[in-house]
């Protein structure tokens, strides 16, 4: 009755909660666009990549001073780095410079999906990007 089934269970296997209760959300993947904007941690840098953090000052505007294009619509490929924080942080860390050629791999989390990717450098305070040397300038 009701539309219950035997054992109390409702069509399709789910046990009736307490009213005004919604089902629990599966947890979305560590690098998703959802999992940003649930606010979960960042995972790790794959094997081949390093993370470059850049944080632009809380008052004015900072340039990041990169330039990207999209390579296989999941990952940036760096087109030139000029006068900016991505300058300052290879100045800073040498054996970890983001040189012309090398890949964007994520962006804050953002895997995969260039059009966020971009987006995040375009508006994040803090960027982690996680970097992969390709070329003749690859060390790692």
């Amino acid at each position: 009755p009701g539309g219950m089934q035997p054992g109390g269970m409702q069509p399709g296997g789910m046990r009736p909660g307490p009213p005004g209760m919604q089902p629990a959300r599966p947890p979305a993947p560590a690098g998703s666009p959802l999992a940003q904007r649930r606010g979960l941690q960042l995972e790790p840098p794959r094997p081949g990549e390093y993370e470059a953090k850049l944080e632009r000052p809380l008052e004015g505007r900072a340039k990041v001073g990169l330039h990207v294009k999209p390579n296989q619509n999941s990952q940036l490929k760096v087109t030139s780095v000029t006068e900016g924080l991505l300058h300052d942080w290879n100045v800073a860390h040498p054996k970890e410079e983001v040189k012309v050629g090398y890949l964007i791999m994520a962006v804050n989390g953002v895997r995969g999906e260039t059009t966020l990717m971009l987006e995040q450098i375009r508006t994040a305070q803090v960027l982690h990007l996680y970097v992969k040397p390709v070329g003749k300038g690859a060390q790692q």
